[in-house]
């Protein structure tokens, strides 16, 4: 496996059951009926916009909603997804951790079983989406994770969300290092697990790429970039045309990064083995993502702030 794929397994682990058990594919969402669930969560939705009410009121009635919404299977477009809508962006900026993951998990639901009927209102809720991510608990960015992956794979194409929200956050020079460092791992992710790629968004993805690599202010953002052209030419294969075309223009316009793309895999890996094996002692591979003691001595390079 590539060494994009290593640095975001625990993310891919976290997500794969819920993307595996909660999108169904297009063919089968096609055939089921359309359900309006909208006198059954109407009420639910109004007790979880009640300020006046316990967190656990609330974030009860956000998951009985979800419940409902999710076992719909596909919802009809007489639902009040503004209603929804409503509920959820007031709820992403509320101070309980508990309330924000509630509804980004409500989000989910009816990303995966409204699909292009809920894609009017996910495209609404994307920028407060991404900022959700400044907040570094791993139960938090595992949630921001699941919901966006929902939306990319069921309402927004990977495309569509470049566009509008993912390369202005990853250029702007105020953005939070953590924020952009899980946006790159949701584009990893959403490469590796979406339609093939065409020319037009490799050239922007390269671009935040080409641009975070040189001026991220992070170890683990530079490494992030680096790992977006890593699965670019994993998905497409390094004798695909756009692959070439790719790698052609970074030779010329950034040669550090067309050096750690195309550098063999044994050398890499040679590198890397030796890299832990002075830096970390004897910690095994698989655990030097864990926190702990004694840990002072990881280099921020290897470290992934997302396990922390």
């Amino acid at each position: 496996s590539s060494n994009n794929k290593d640095d975001t397994s625990s993310v891919n682990k976290k997500n794969s059951s819920s993307k595996n058990s909660n999108i169904m594919p297009k063919e089968i969402y096609e055939a089921m009926p359309e359900v309006d669930i909208t006198s059954r969560i109407e009420k639910l939705l109004n007790t979880a916009s009640k300020s006046s009410e316990k967190w656990s009121v609330r974030k009860g009635a956000l998951e009985a909603a979800t419940n409902i919404t999710s076992s719909a299977g596909r919802l009809s477009s007489s639902c009040d997804f503004a209603h929804a809508y409503e509920v959820i962006k007031n709820s992403f900026k509320d101070t309980t951790l508990w309330i924000r993951i509630a509804s980004m998990n409500l989000t989910a639901a009816f990303a995966c079983t409204g699909r292009h009927l809920f894609a009017h209102y996910a495209k609404r809720l994307l920028p407060d989406l991404f900022l959700l991510y400044k907040e570094k608990k791993n139960i938090h960015v595992t949630a921001v994770n699941a919901c966006l992956d929902s939306i990319c794979m069921c309402c927004i194409s990977l495309e569509d969300i470049c566009e509008m929200r993912v390369f202005k956050l990853c250029k702007t020079s105020g953005t939070n290092p953590f924020v952009i460092e899980n946006t790159l791992y949701f584009l990893v992710r959403m490469i590796q697990a979406g339609p093939s790629l065409d020319a037009h968004l490799v050239k922007g993805l390269i671009e935040v790429s080409s641009f975070l690599s040189s001026n991220g202010k992070s170890p683990d953002v530079r490494k992030g970039a680096t790992n977006i052209g890593a699965a670019i030419i994993e998905k497409l294969g390094k004798d695909n045309s756009i692959v070439q075309e790719m790698l052609s223009e970074l030779q010329m316009s950034h040669k550090g990064l067309y050096d750690k793309l195309t550098k063999s895999k044994s050398d890499s890996n040679k590198r890397s083995s030796i890299s832990k094996r002075t830096s970390t002692g004897s910690h095994a591979g698989g655990k030097r993502n864990l926190p702990g003691p004694g840990r002072t001595s990881l280099p921020p390079t290897e470290k992934q702030v997302k396990t922390a």
